[in-house]
């Protein structure tokens, strides 16, 4: 090769425009891809629309030198795959054109499983008005995204009477430790994560399962429900022993079921921490704020608390047994403790006592009078009946009228 077609060649490799005269620039651009569809992102072999239309449009500033290109069309499960040609659409051929479309077809036969196919088509030659013998020539052509389902954006997904039967992992994990686990190669949003395998938790499979696709839920299932119950969302642990449970999701249309099935070893519940609270007594202070330390609380586990004031406008604590006073009033303290270990969280325990300032008393609050309900008179109803004695009618009106002697009720 000359040494001047060597070099055009390493910069054709780097994209770049050669000028080996003032006079005379030589372009040795590749073409490029302007578009690369096809007629439809779904097709059900159990139809008549099985055939797919391509169509590639390619630019180059000079001309396009191919008259034809190779489409490649392969399943990524089932091992199927296809090629067809695309032609150039101008006729008679014009090789200068600067915009060249190519179109093709393919009839996907029947007997091909459901899968996700992908496609691309071979390298393209454009012209040069160089004089030596080089050709510039594109890469591959693939498309862009045009499909929404997950995973497939720029694939053509292939059914059959609606299925599709993928196997992929719609989820996968867990992130504890296990002995069996669901994988795959794509990245992780769910950090490692432990649950408390002991009587009284329970097991949320989202927290511990990462989902790879959308609006699917996991169902949970347990096998050995004496240790461990389930309402299908979560695993609820009753009782000392070998919980066996499935987390699934269901098959669709798209995806066959993915399910795994993990036991666990349940162990006794968490003692729960109690704290020892001393009473505190009235504090009377002459000037505030003022300054007071109170004995120190201890929980179940030997560890100090340090209190919190729920009333911060008439105390603050300011150390784990360091109390100020800033006003008169009834100072409350909330002690808790977090779990750890053997124990879980304890519940918040509340002590208060009274602030004095010297010389004022102290505030009681007066209750208030319960109201009395006011008795209601029942209203009196009367009544007026008509009574009757041969030809004589008289009328009695009253809260329980009755007809005189000798007479009748008249009906």
């Amino acid at each position: 090769m000359k040494i001047k077609s060597l070099f055009v060649a390493i910069l054709l490799i780097a994209g770049v425009l050669v000028a080996p005269s003032a006079t005379a620039a030589v372009i040795f651009e590749a073409p490029k891809q302007v578009s690369f569809t096809v007629s439809s992102n779904a097709i059900d072999l159990a139809t008549n629309n099985s055939t797919l239309n391509f169509e590639l449009v390619v630019s180059h500033p000079i001309g396009i030198q191919s008259r034809k290109t190779t489409l490649h069309f392969s399943g990524r499960n089932n091992g199927y795959s296809f090629e067809t040609q695309l032609d150039r659409i101008d006729n008679p051929v014009n090789f200068n054109l600067q915009r060249v479309t190519f179109k093709g077809s393919l009839r996907i036969p029947a007997y091909v499983t459901p899968d996700i196919f992908d496609f691309y088509a071979d390298p393209i030659d454009g012209l040069t008005n160089s004089n030596d013998d080089l050709t510039p020539r594109s890469a591959k052509f693939y498309p862009e995204a045009f499909n929404d389902f997950y995973d497939a954006s720029k694939s053509v997904l292939v059914r059959v009477n609606g299925k599709l039967n993928l196997s992929t992992n719609t989820f996968v994990g867990p992130t504890h430790s296990s002995m069996n686990r669901l994988e795959d190669s794509k990245p992780r949003t769910l950090f490692p994560n432990d649950p408390e395998f002991r009587v009284g938790e329970v097991y949320d499979p989202t927290k511990y399962f990462e989902i790879r696709v959308p609006n699917s839920p996991l169902v949970i299932e347990s096998r050995t429900p004496k240790i461990c119950t389930s309402d299908l969302k979560i695993l609820k642990f009753n009782d000392v022993g070998d919980c066996v449970f499935k987390v699934s999701m269901a098959a669709s249309n798209d995806y066959l079921e993915t399910s795994i099935v993990l036991g666990v070893a349940i162990i006794a519940a968490k003692n729960k921490l109690s704290i020892n609270i001393a009473t505190l007594p009235k504090q009377t202070v002459t000037t505030f704020p003022k300054q007071i330390q109170v004995p120190t609380a201890y929980n179940t586990a030997g560890f100090e608390v340090m209190p919190s004031s729920t009333t911060p406008f008439v105390c603050l604590v300011t150390a784990i047994n360091v109390i100020q006073l800033y006003s008169a009033g009834t100072c409350t303290l909330s002690y808790s403790a977090d779990g750890g270990g053997n124990y879980s969280s304890s519940d918040p325990f509340l002590t208060s006592f009274e602030v004095v300032k010297e010389g004022q008393p102290v505030v009681v609050p007066t209750p208030q009078p319960t109201a009395t309900p006011t008795s209601t008179a029942t209203p009196v109803v009367k009544k007026t009946i008509s009574c009757v004695k041969g030809k004589k009618t008289v009328t009695k009106t009253g809260t329980n009228p009755t007809c005189p002697a000798g007479y009748k009720l008249k009906k």
